[in-house]
């Protein structure tokens, strides 16, 4: 086994002190930042670990004894000024810098990376929310991204999808997302498929075999009930990611057997009215008319933050803040707001016998 100081470990500035001593500043964040005192041999130590070596070799470099080594290294390594040395695989060489940030979660980075280099993805909406998204994964290196969508690149697109371009224009969004994502990663397996979902029995077709699904699509009016239905059925783990105006959500993610349901999050915030002929029409007239605001950066953002915690929940990298919870940003003040839901207990979807 070799160790290292962390590649991920910076220090800001060093003080020596009267006693011959050094006062390390380390991290330039609140996660590392801390101020840790070495005596000179301690530190001669760090140096030396600052390339991949063995515990044996600083023995023999040292003239320690066992015992003196296990100290030594035991004390560096609570610290946290010192590693292991994860193993090296020419496979997922390209993952590197994310393998560091995998270790700064106290995660084996190899085995993080191993674990998303096995995982499904199901993309449903290949819009601004279905690019950044799709970007994010296939630079993570997931073994499948599989892109559901049945729309044609327009104009207005283009202003937040960045997987296409002007000479895209009426070609299906998804074959072009495809391509698009598959000449960034050739390890990730990209599979457009090109639907218009229209059931719930649709829907549990196309999304067999997937360990995650990502919902961004708005329309048709039931997709929220539908894709709720196919995964609670299938048991996979879903994750809304979306906007309402000026705002971006995320969440909440859904995982059946585990959170609530769709049909929980409806129970509690519906409320009984009743609606007649004439209200129900000057309804329509609104909706049909209706066109939701995109904006690119809060695309990004929003998006960006989902497949953070898709990556979160396969790998246990930090806490899962959308789990059960719908977290939104209002673009023009960037305030974050947190709303958490419960699990119905009496709920006819999630806590029928059939789960």
């Amino acid at each position: 086994m070799k160790y290292q100081v962390p590649r991920y470990l910076g220090i800001q500035d060093v003080q020596r002190t009267k006693k011959n001593s050094y006062v390390l500043n380390v991290g330039f964040s609140d996660h590392l930042s801390k101020k840790v005192q070495l005596d000179s041999e301690a530190m001669e130590v760090l140096k030396f670990f600052l390339q991949a070596k063995t515990a044996n070799a600083a023995k023999k470099n040292f003239s320690w004894s066992e015992a003196k080594t296990q100290e030594v290294l035991e004390g560096l390594k609570t610290a946290k000024l010192l590693v292991e040395v994860p193993k090296r695989s020419k496979k997922f060489e390209r993952y590197d810098r994310h393998s560091l940030f995998y270790q700064l979660g106290d995660l084996n980075g190899l085995e993080a990376q191993k674990i998303l280099s096995q995982k499904k993805v199901a993309l449903i909406g290949a819009g601004g929310i279905g690019n950044w998204v799709g970007l994010n994964l296939i630079g993570a290196g997931f073994k499948e991204i599989r892109i559901i969508d049945f729309d044609r690149v327009e104009l207005t697109n283009l202003t937040r999808q960045v997987l296409f371009d002007e000479k895209d224009l009426g070609k299906l969004k998804t074959e072009v997302a495809a391509k698009a994502l598959q000449k960034k990663n050739t390890q990730t397996k990209v599979r457009p498929v090109e639907m218009k979902v229209t059931s719930v029995k649709e829907l549990k077709k196309v999304l067999k075999g997937m360990d995650f699904v990502i919902l961004s699509a708005d329309r048709p009016e039931k997709i929220h009930d539908w894709v709720d239905e196919a995964c609670q059925a299938l048991q996979i783990p879903y994750l809304n990611i979306g906007y309402r105006d000026g705002e971006g959500v995320v969440g909440p993610m859904t995982v059946p057997g585990r959170t609530s349901c769709y049909q929980c999050f409806k129970s509690q915030t519906s409320e009984e009215k009743t609606t007649d002929h004439s209200s129900a029409e000057i309804q329509n007239l609104f909706d049909d008319r209706y066109q939701a605001p995109s904006f690119g950066p809060l695309n990004a953002l929003v998006s960006t933050v989902g497949s953070l915690e898709v990556i979160k929940y396969f790998t246990g990298l930090g806490e899962l803040r959308s789990l059960d919870t719908e977290i939104s940003v209002n673009a023009l003040t960037l305030e974050w707001r947190h709303h958490s839901y419960h699990r119905d207990p009496h709920c006819w979807h999630c806590q029928s016998d059939s789960l």
